[in-house]
Parts: structure tokens; C-alpha cells; sequence
């Protein structure tokens, strides 16, 4: 689409991601600068850095899906003489730290497709077992696990289904279901299901995270992003996953354990700084799934005439994904919204 209208795509790694680390030790005083605020700031260096060297004052259109689609938000707001456009895919815009709404959809989504009791009647069954039957069905990692740690680590596999539940990708959630097709015995399936997406038969499952958010990488840069500022985390109280943790104190425990006594973030100050839904601005143009989880924290209609909201049957980040025929009709508008608006906004 960039060739389309003489265009340069350029992406900007965030910082403390992929190889833009700039410490080596990434203990918590040394992640300071990973912030939104930084993050935004990034992206007027790059844009200032692009016209000085190629001595141009072209038009900016800022793009992206998911965390990056609140970025493309964020900027367009805070920076209009910056960015004339933002197209903005799957925005959780509004920081919230109990988020038990990503499981009430991922509980819609099974229950229309069928097998919602049956994974629940799955997680009942994993709270039952014995600590041996589990480590041999799952081929646990650690000898030690705790049982919060294995029912967030199973319904993970559950989520990823739901949140990746579109045509490209197969519809998951869908495959998810059809594994307790046939099978008298439910649990039996769930176990079957979870070592094939896991490659339990050649690698042990991980409950514990700490591990994982106490070294430098992308999981604990994410992390110290919902440990400060975000939250979303993903409590059940709609129990469609019985017996996990059904309030915050599980990660409470879990930003302390990785970055200090207190470290949680202040939500509140989250939103009154970027606005979260209440968007004053003009000309982005956002997208979201009727049956993504993160679409709870978005935008669901139209703000202004320059605020548009395109809804379509699918999950997170499907306009932005490779068009296949079996692409529902409002996934289709949706694409050729965000082309027209490109056009639109560009051309002019």
C-alpha cells in the first residue's frame, strides 16, 4: 500500500525490545526509560531524523495493531503537527489491572462454538488430579510447581486460541473445539490437544514465568510495561477456568517478585494522561474484532466523522493480516476502509 501512494514504510523498533536493549543488566532502576511517553518519543526522533537526512517534509501516517495500534493512537493525539493520520488495529486503549473480561469473551467464543463445559470441565479435572498424574500428562518442567502457576500455564493454550482466532490462521478456537469431537472423554481430549500445541511430546511445559521476567528479553520488558503503567491482567471471574486465581494478589506477587516490593501500576494516571477511549483528536481510524478479548478495552463506535470504528467477525488484528476467501464480509470492509483512508489522508 506504501508503493501505492509513493510512499516509505518504516518500522521503528521499541525500545528495550529485540535489540534496541540499551542495558545490559535489565534490573528495574535500569528500565526507567521503558515508558510510553519514551516510546512515542522514539517515533518524533525517527520522523525528525528521516527529514533531515532526506531533507523532506512529507506527509506521516502512523500505523499499528494491538499495543502498537494504542501507540499509532497515542501519537496521532498528542503529536498532530507530526502525524497527519493513525490507523490504529485492536487498540486496548484503557489501562485496567483486573481484566476479567478477556475471559468472559473467551468464554462467548467457546460457547458458540460448542465446547465452552467441555474446557471447563477440563480445568475441574486438572484441579482434581493428583500433582504426579499432572506432571506425567503435561510433562511438567518443574518439580515444584504450584497449581496457580499450571492452571494459568494450560489456559494460556486457551486464550492464544481465542485471541488468534482468525480465517489466516485457521480459526484455532474452532480447532480447539473439534479436538473433543469424538472423544467420549473430555479431559482425555483437553490433555491430547494441549501436548500437541505445546510439543509437550518433546518439550516440558513451563509454569513458572519468574524465571523468564527476572532475565533481560522481551517478556520482561512487556511485563514492566503492565507491572508500571497497563495492568490487563487476565483475572476469572466469569470461571471458565476453575480454581485459578480469581483477583489480583497472584500478580501483585508476580510484578514484586520480578521488580520490587510495590511495583504495580497506577492505572488511573495511565488514562488521564493518554485519554484512554475519550479521544480528542481527529482522523484515525480504528479497528476491532467481535470476538477479539482485547477489543473490551477499545473503541466500539464511532467518535466524530474523523473517529471512525470499523467492527468485524474475528479476532485480534485481522484487517492487518493476509486476506483469505474465507474472510467474512465486514473483515473485507474494514480493509478497504483502511486503504481508502490511506488514500484519503495521503493523497490530498
Amino acid at each position: 500500500m506504501a508503493a501505492e501512494v509513493g510512499g516509505v514504510l518504516l518500522y521503528l523498533e521499541h525500545r528495550y525490545y529485540g535489540q534496541s536493549f540499551p542495558i545490559d543488566d535489565p534490573k528495574p532502576e535500569n528500565m526507567q526509560y521503558l515508558t510510553t511517553q519514551q516510546a512515542l518519543s522514539d517515533g518524533i526522533a525517527l520522523i525528525r531524523y528521516w527529514n533531515n537526512k532526506y531533507n523532506t517534509n512529507s506527509k506521516v501516517m502512523v500505523f499499528g495493531c494491538s499495543y502498537s495500534g494504542m501507540l499509532a493512537s497515542f501519537f496521532r493525539t498528542q503529536y498532530p503537527h507530526l502525524a497527519v493520520a493513525a490507523v490504529s488495529g485492536s487498540a486496548p486503549l484503557t489501562a485496567k489491572a483486573n481484566f476479567p473480561e478477556y475471559d468472559a469473551t473467551v468464554k462467548r467464543v467457546l460457547n458458540n462454538y460448542g465446547c465452552q463445559s467441555m474446557v471447563s470441565s477440563s480445568f475441574d479435572q486438572v484441579h482434581g488430579s493428583d500433582r504426579d498424574s499432572l506432571r506425567k500428562s503435561f510433562n511438567i518442567c518443574e518439580d515444584d510447581f504450584t497449581m496457580d502457576d499450571l492452571m494459568f500455564a494450560l489456559a494460556g493454550f486457551v486464550m492464544d486460541a481465542v485471541q488468534a482466532n482468525n480465517p489466516d490462521a485457521g480459526y484455532p478456537a474452532q480447532k480447539l473445539c473439534n479436538a473433543f469431537k469424538g472423544d467420549q472423554d473430555a479431559y482425555k481430549a483437553f490433555v491430547k490437544y494441549i501436548r500437541k500445541e505445546g510439543n509437550l511430546d518433546n518439550e516440558c511445559l513451563q509454569t513458572n514465568m519468574i524465571p523468564d521476567l527476572v532475565k533481560k528479553g522481551s517478556d520482561r520488558s512487556w511485563y514492566f510495561q503492565k507491572c508500571t503503567e497497563y495492568g490487563y491482567f487476565k483475572t476469572d471471574s466469569v470461571n471458565i477456568f476453575s480454581n485459578i486465581p480469581k483477583d489480583l494478589e497472584y500478580f501483585k506477587n508476580i510484578c514484586y517478585k520480578a521488580f520490587g516490593d510495590g511495583v504495580f501500576p497506577d492505572t488511573s494516571w495511565t488514562n488521564y494522561y493518554f485519554g484512554g477511549i475519550d479521544v480528542e483528536s481527529s482522523n484515525i481510524l480504528y479497528t476491532n474484532g467481535l470476538e477479539d478479548p482485547w477489543a473490551n478495552l477499545g473503541m466500539h463506535q464511532n467518535a466524530s466523522s474523523s473517529l471512525p470504528v470499523y467492527l468485524y467477525t474475528g479476532a485480534h488484528c485481522a484487517p492487518f493480516h493476509k486476506p483469505t476467501t474465507m474472510d467474512p464480509d465486514n473483515l473485507l470492509i474494514a480493509r478497504n476502509a483502511i486503504r481508502q483512508f490511506v488514500y484519503d489522508h495521503l493523497n490530498n
